[in-house]
């Protein structure tokens, strides 16, 4: 079968197979009751179904082992993105620590850096080991963060995997770039159901997809060519193809370092929502991301054709861009209330502070109706 008709046959099954199972997984999440509530900080109007990372999954697996099975280590690549869905779909109904999050996440990296999947760029296997480590455990957890909105991730997850896909097959490697594309078709084909004109989504992929999204984009980058024929300047360009997740992360750590708020815990604070602040709807933010990230991709793409000292230059360009616009989106033109209880008074207004201010007029809103009566 011609290259070609590998790549576009991977990402046209797993679209399919995505498109018939999403609609399978919210008939199971609907008989299970395994929704996500709108409390607290979510904002989505009704509870929506789980179980979207069930259907990615499954189809990228499903069109993976049809066009990527002669893919060394492919099946070590399905087994660890099974993993993380399993424990990712378990924090989606019981609530997991992140300390046993961490861990899995933490062991699937040294798990594909044992099979030889890993980052290769130290002389020595300790500090590949660790770099392979790290590099897992920060790309699952921005697909984790990225996945905020209706469309966000897989929007996300969508360019990014293409991006790495035309990163494997340029470099050589067919089976690499076909499973990228299985990756890419079934975001693609998740994606209708969860971004939907004037209508919520009617499906999450919640933790236990966005998790095994990153594991996924971040295995494929680093077991392709950008380390063999780059060196280091590819694990930069390696990052400018999941860049909007990783200035997404930095958005979050900034504004929550300022604020004091834990890393950890909930808010509508990411980049998403102040895009949305300024934007009309889920739909014009995901179109934004996704421009973004085809930005990012497609420079990092075309620098890393053309040598190592422009891939350098232009992750410094783009790493100064990302500074001024940590700076910028963290203005009060730009901040999104950190509680989906709307804009706040303050710039600085917190989210004990926006729940008493809502209660406060609340109360004061029934004593006057009191009086008048």
């Amino acid at each position: 079968m011609p290259d070609e008709a590998r790549l576009f046959g991977a990402l046209l099954l797993s679209l399919a197979a995505a498109s018939v199972l999403t609609p399978a997984a919210i008939r199971v999440a609907a008989r299970s009751a395994f929704f996500d509530h709108p409390v607290g900080y979510k904002a989505h109007p009704v509870p929506t179904a789980y179980l979207g990372g069930a259907a990615l999954v499954a189809a990228t697996v499903l069109s993976g082992s049809v066009f990527a099975r002669r893919l060394d280590g492919f099946w070590v690549l399905a087994g660890s993105a099974a993993a993380l869905w399993a424990v990712g779909t378990l924090d989606d109904r019981i609530s997991v620590s992140p300390l046993p999050r961490l861990i899995a996440e933490a062991a699937a990296g040294a798990t594909l850096w044992w099979f030889g999947l890993g980052w290769s760029l130290f002389d020595f296997d300790a500090g590949n080991l660790v770099l392979t480590v790290v590099w897992v455990v920060g790309a699952v957890n921005a697909f984790n963060l990225m996945d905020n909105m209706d469309g966000a991730a897989a929007t996300v997850g969508a360019v990014c995997s293409s991006c790495a896909g035309f990163v494997a097959t340029l470099g050589g490697d067919i089976a690499l770039g076909t499973l990228a594309f299985a990756l890419a078709g079934a975001c693609l084909g998740f994606l209708p159901y969860n971004l939907r004109a004037g209508a919520s989504a009617r499906i999450f992929l919640g933790d236990g997809g966005s998790m095994p999204l990153g594991l996924l984009v971040a295995a494929i980058l680093m077991s392709g060519p950008l380390a063999g024929k780059l060196g280091w300047p590819g694990l930069l360009a390696a990052g400018l193809v999941v860049g909007l997740p990783i200035f997404d992360t930095v958005i979050v750590v900034a504004s929550r370092a300022r604020r004091g708020v834990p890393v950890y815990r909930g808010a509508r604070d990411h980049l998403t929502h102040r895009l949305s602040a300024n934007l009309r709807s889920p739909r014009e933010v995901a179109i934004a991301l996704a421009l973004a990230q085809i930005g990012l991709g497609a420079g990092a793409i075309a620098a890393s054709e053309i040598g190592a000292p422009v891939v350098d230059a232009f992750a410094a360009i783009c790493i100064v861009i990302g500074a001024a616009g940590v700076i910028v989106l963290d203005t009060p033109a730009w901040r999104y209330e950190a509680s989906g209880l709307g804009r706040p008074r303050a710039a600085s207004e917190t989210l004990e502070e926006a729940q008493a201010r809502r209660i406060r007029a609340a109360l004061e809103q029934a004593s006057s109706s009191h009086a008048e009566f």
